[in-house]
């Protein structure tokens, strides 16, 4: 109150105030101090934090995105906010700047694992114009590793799958498996791919295999459930079935259809 304008003071405050979560008291403070310091890079970004933590409203992302930005082009530009505001804005903001962002982060090859989970979020959304044109520019480097390279060709064969080119989709899940044999995702997806070219031998040898892989077991087993119903093959179905349950036997919808498909067995067998 003595000093208000002394720097060291409100940076100490401004501190206090972070820690104790009065994002409020912070943002008024902020405000202030930018006042005299407007190219304050460590500034901006406080804002930006200040934004997001505050939980007394609904959270203002254009202007997290905003103050991140000043900060960032002011000289804040380090790994870790280069990542927050390509995450930002291709949740919040424009997907143009954070694939701009993103192939940033690709080229320097601190995180690929991140690029490739933002790619998958934005086929996860159906943004597959943008993702097309993304991975058409993302230049494999040699220091990636196998797994990396995995998911690549995976995304590439997502993008493809979805939109019914099934050749494609169906290539490039293969390179996926060459780089990686126990990509989960890319089995089951070459097994979807086979059974809408009606190859249904080809896409039981898939899920047998993402089977033994714990992180897609339970998919695999159901989606293997659903074939074997599509065969007419009941009682394999239920085999399935029972194996997935074991794995999650809270499963409502699985214990519904276990019992569905078992009154479907002993219909078929009496």
């Amino acid at each position: 109150l003595f000093s208000p304008n002394d720097h060291q003071l409100n940076k100490s405050l401004l501190y206090a105030y972070s820690q104790a979560g009065q994002s409020d008291a912070a943002l008024s403070l902020i405000s202030q101090m930018l006042v005299n310091k407007p190219n304050s890079a460590t500034l901006w970004l406080h804002r930006a934090n200040a934004f997001l933590q505050n939980k007394t409203q609904d959270k203002n992302y254009p202007l997290v995105i905003s103050s991140l930005e000043t900060a960032i082009r002011l000289g804040e530009n380090g790994p870790e906010n280069i990542a927050l505001i390509a995450q930002l804005h291709m949740q919040h903001g424009s997907i143009s700047r954070a694939i701009q962002l993103y192939q940033q982060i690709w080229q320097q090859q601190n995180n690929p694992q991140r690029v490739l989970e933002a790619l998958n979020y934005l086929v996860s959304i159906n943004q597959l114009v943008a993702a097309e044109d993304w991975l058409k520019e993302i230049k494999l480097n040699p220091s990636l590793n196998n797994e990396h390279k995995s998911q690549l060709f995976y995304l590439t064969g997502k993008v493809s799958q979805q939109q019914k080119k099934w050749h494609s989709a169906e290539i490039a899940f293969e390179r996926a498996l060459n780089e990686n044999s126990i990509n989960g995702d890319a089995l089951l997806a070459a097994a979807q791919v086979k059974r809408e070219q009606g190859e249904s031998h080809q896409a039981q040898m898939l899920l047998l295999r993402a089977s033994n892989i714990e992180a897609v077991r339970l998919s695999a087993l159901t989606e293997h459930a659903d074939l074997m119903m599509s065969l007419g093959r009941y009682a394999k179905a239920l085999d399935y079935l029972q194996q997935a349950l074991s794995f999650a036997p809270h499963e409502s919808t699985l214990i519904e259809n276990v019992q569905t498909l078992q009154r479907l067995v002993n219909q078929s067998e009496s």
